[in-house]
């Protein structure tokens, strides 16, 4: 469900949000299946053979959201799912961080 979620939310936000999934699971075969069969358009990257991946991350309920910068940098880590106000929380950081940034 959350996935579908992000449908709407790249549409409508493509302009300032990137979104990447990771599939952590153990048959990204699967997860591939699922993105052509749902049209998902962002990238879908295996994630399946790192498990550190999930400890470096805090990641222990999937699926996790996080806010990362143009440089990679964290801006929020654990970002609130789609459908718990993930629009207005990145709108206000995107918003913080573009003024931030246009001040230096």
């Amino acid at each position: 469900a959350e996935l579908d979620s992000l449908v709407s939310l790249e549409k409508k936000l493509r302009q300032a949000l990137s979104i990447v999934s990771i599939a952590t699971d153990e048959h990204f075969e699967s997860s591939v299946k699922l993105w052509k069969d749902k049209g998902y358009v962002w990238e879908l990257l295996n994630g399946s053979s790192k498990k550190q991946l999930i400890n470096n991350y805090n990641a222990d309920i999937v699926p996790a959201f996080f806010l990362l910068a143009p440089d990679g940098t964290f801006l929020l880590s654990q970002a609130p799912p789609p459908s718990r106000d993930f629009e207005s929380t990145f709108l206000k950081i995107y918003r913080d961080y573009n003024f931030k940034h246009q001040r230096k």
